[in-house]
């Protein structure tokens, strides 16, 4: 591996970051409160560095990210048209993350809702029927928030993320269904867990 990217995590991992192989590329994208010494990585990005001029310091962690993949894809293609096809995981994760619900956050949270209302992607389809928001229901920010993003994030908590990962990738609706059956049963064991 030569290039590490991390996403709403390692603005603190000075210590990780020195560890690794001194030929490895490592990209930080966070939205955390930056520490007095940034790890030294090949890119640090954060809204809230001191010397960050992006005008919003509010953003989510999937919010710097979707960013740094504007930007790339602007820099590689000539073109500022990399929105639709990700905005209902940048809207998920948004909402996920707690952030305000202003600027930036709105947009990416309005027009996230209206490809996630679509059910284009065959994984949060499934995840949505196991949630009992059937395709004719309207899914809204508290949806998201109580409905969508436990289960998601139940698998990292208690097994791997990989398992939410293959959902939000699934190409067939059989596979879909099976992670979103799978993510149903682990945020039923974290709820007991909890309780």
């Amino acid at each position: 591996t030569r290039l590490l990217i991390s996403v709403d995590c390692g603005i603190s991992s000075y210590e990780e970051v020195a560890a690794m192989p001194q030929d490895m590329d490592i990209i930080i994208t966070d939205h955390h409160t930056p520490p007095d010494v940034l790890p030294a990585a090949y890119a640090v990005i954060n809204p809230h560095q001191g010397l960050c001029r992006y005008p919003f310091k509010d953003l989510a962690g999937v919010g710097v990210a979707f960013k740094l993949c504007q930007a790339l894809h602007c820099f590689q293609n000539q073109s500022t048209d990399y929105w639709d096809d990700m905005l209902e995981l940048v809207a998920m994760g948004t909402v996920a993350d707690v952030v305000p619900l202003g600027n930036v956050n709105r947009i990416f949270v309005k027009a996230g809702l209206e490809v996630l209302r679509a059910r284009q992607r065959l994984g949060v389809d499934a995840l949505c029927e196991q949630c009992g928001l059937y395709p004719n229901a309207p899914v809204g920010v508290d949806d998201i928030g109580y409905k969508l993003a436990p289960r998601i994030n139940a698998a990292g908590r208690l097994k791997t993320a990989m398992m939410s990962v293959e959902l939000l990738l699934a190409q067939n609706r059989d596979d879909a269904h099976c992670a979103s059956v799978t993510l149903e049963q682990l945020n039923t064991e974290r709820k007991t867990l909890e309780s």
